[in-house]
């Protein structure tokens, strides 16, 4: 009785920390950061997919965890960068590129550090039935500048957060081959702002003069998962999921913030974003007793993210523009990625891995909303276990790659750019604890 009690606490303590927290998500619009132990692993899990996080990684692979268990923590992430026009840069606008500065410019991301929580629970139905569930942030962006800076035509602060609930039933076929379905149920918030050009007597207001564009709000999606875990000898298994597309949508609020700060215009916008699909896979090799060695990749149709629409009640601003459609088309992605795990003693672990993750975003549609490019994560950690309680530390360095923008078609960006190469550390906690 007293574990049920516990459970529950810990069930609505952690969703009420999801849901506070994923308000300040790190740069990024991915996030594969499910649990320390993942991380550390350089997200090379899927084939072994031996822990309660397995859910979010590979559900097929809960059929190996015995009993009741949970699993909570959560990653904190810092990044760094900065971005710098030349002299004489111009500025993309619905009437072709205006003239913005006759000197050079420099700006840092304004950085702090963002939470991404996790939980996970398993529990063995029967001996061919196991129930899972996952509470997680699979995508997020929070990305921040001074509201006057060079760029906030096209973006001054953008922040993506969700929350997904991701039920699982795992089904063990025999000793060797598992399979998992799921359900997604997933909250998706939006707050994007950005300065509104505008020009008065041919020339453009000074950017902290400018009115100040906000469209802010909550919506729904739902989708599926599908998994298979297959273990044919005693020093290899692999693993393959699935998660499928979520259509999100609903109503959203439409603001207009004049330079003092008052409101000037309100409207509700109806928002529809498709959220892509993906594919992990990964094979893990024991070539001895205290070694695992995994090797892997997820595939991300982000050609699905085409665009973002949001359908105004009534035009309140300039022009009518109904629906108003700000253009993405995005680009398919792989992210490779490796981890090895050695068992020191009988009580500890060391972990290393490696990640090479493509950028999505096309030059052509370029933006401040999300300033990246292909990034390289180094991580390490280790594992702690004693009795019924695991916990699972890990650190990550990310070096995202520079990246020289010249022809992007963004409204607000200025040509030519260059997004110096940023830099983010994670450090991740976890606890899990087997109940029986």
């Amino acid at each position: 009785m007293r574990a049920k009690v516990w459970l529950a606490g810990w069930f609505l303590g952690m969703v009420a920390s999801l849901l506070v927290s994923s308000q300040c998500f790190a740069a990024g619009f991915a996030l594969w950061e499910g649990s320390a132990r993942a991380n550390a692993l350089g997200d090379a899990v899927v084939g072994r997919a031996d822990d309660p996080s397995a859910i979010m990684y590979d559900p097929a692979g809960i059929t190996q965890l015995p009993g009741l268990q949970v699993e909570s923590g959560a990653t904190g992430i810092r990044t760094a960068g900065t971005i710098s026009v030349p002299a004489n840069a111009t500025l993309q606008g619905t009437g072709g590129v205006l003239p913005l500065s006759n000197a050079a410019e420099s700006q840092n991301v304004i950085n702090e550090w963002a939470l991404v929580p996790n939980m996970y629970a398993t529990y063995q139905a029967s001996d061919r039935i196991w129930l899972g569930l996952g509470i997680f942030s699979p995508f997020g962006l929070s990305v921040a500048f001074p509201s006057n800076w060079f760029g906030a035509y096209n973006s001054f602060y953008s922040e993506v957060q969700s929350v997904d609930v991701n039920p699982n039933i795992a089904f063990k076929i025999n000793d060797q081959l598992s399979v998992a379905a799921g359900l997604d149920a997933m909250e998706f918030g939006l707050d994007l702002q950005n300065r509104l050009p505008e020009v008065v007597g041919g020339a453009l207001l000074p950017i902290g003069l400018s009115p100040i564009s906000q469209i802010k709000g909550d919506t729904w999606g739902y989708g599926y998962n599908l998994a298979v875990h297959y273990k044919p000898c005693k020093w290899m298994a692999m693993g393959i999921s699935y998660r499928s597309q979520i259509t999100e949508g609903g109503d959203m609020n439409d603001y207009i913030h004049l330079a003092s700060g008052a409101q000037a215009a309100y409207t509700v916008a109806h928002s529809s974003t498709t959220l892509p699909d993906s594919l992990d896979m990964g094979v893990v090799f024991y070539p001895a007793d205290a070694w695992s060695w995994e090797i892997g990749g997820m595939w991300t149709r982000w050609s699905n993210f085409q665009s973002m629409q949001f359908a105004l009640n009534a035009p309140i601003y300039g022009p009518a523009n109904n629906p108003l459609t700000v253009q993405k088309n995005w680009n398919d992605t792989w992210r490779l990625q490796t981890g090895v795990e050695y068992h020191l003693t009988p009580h500890v672990d060391l972990r290393a891995g490696y990640i090479y993750d493509e950028e999505a975003i096309p030059n052509d549609f370029a933006d401040y909303v999300l300033p990246s490019n292909n990034r390289n994560y180094f991580s390490f950690g280790t594992g702690i276990h004693y009795g019924n309680v695991a916990l699972d530390l890990s650190y990550t360095y990310i070096m995202i790659e520079s990246r020289d923008v010249t022809n992007s078609g963004s409204l607000g960006y200025l040509n030519p750019t260059h997004q110096g190469g940023e830099n983010a550390s994670m450090i991740a906690g976890d606890i899990t604890y087997r109940f029986w």
